[in-house]
């Protein structure tokens, strides 16, 4: 999950909000309620100002509104993301190596990494999971808050469908290498 940080859009208002994308909307709210009480306080102070906020004598002050108090995106960042892509970095770099490399003393690190096998005997699979993934971070980077960058929340969605991959092709080579000990056993 991203963390926001938003700043209020009317230049003179000095309201500053940081949190998750999930809580945007109760930000919102609030600053909304605090200009909201700003402004009823405001036109209560003026002379010749009514309930409604219109003004009953033309020259007097203008009474402030709360138009153009809205939250803008100043940054979005994730504190996982530089972590995942060296992760990513890793895992990439030793898929490549391990699919370049030839001999028997390689198959342990073909069998660390079992996308290369995948890859080689069904290439639907690995294309399957890319394709995925793209929809996945499309879908992520189109659902942003008004202000967001689309290529930055792209290309977190897809470093962590990569990581989640990466961390699924281990689980599926661990429980590989755990059943061969148990299939010499048996015979």
């Amino acid at each position: 999950m991203s963390l926001l940080l938003t700043r209020c859009a009317e230049p003179t208002c000095d309201f500053v909000w940081e949190g998750g994308v999930t809580r945007i909307d109760d930000a919102e709210l609030e600053h909304r309620e605090a200009v909201a009480r700003a402004v009823a306080l405001s036109t209560a102070a003026l002379p010749g100002i009514d309930e409604d906020g219109n003004s009953s004598m033309a020259g007097e002050g203008e009474p402030a509104t709360t138009r153009g108090h809205e939250l803008i995106v100043v940054r979005e960042r994730w504190r996982w993301l530089t972590n995942l892509v060296a992760f990513n970095i890793f895992w990439i770099a030793m898929s490549a190596y391990a699919a370049t490399t030839a001999g028997t003393s390689m198959i342990w690190l073909v069998l660390l990494f079992p996308e290369i096998p995948a890859f080689r005997a069904a290439p639907v699979l690995p294309i399957s999971v890319i394709a995925i993934a793209v929809f996945v971070s499309l879908s992520y980077a189109a659902m942003g808050v008004k202000g967001t960058k689309f290529g930055w929340r792209f290309f977190a969605s897809m470093t962590m469908c990569g990581t989640v991959s990466a961390v699924a092709s281990a689980a599926i080579s661990g429980g590989f290498l755990l059943l061969i000990p148990l299939m010499y056993h048996s015979s």
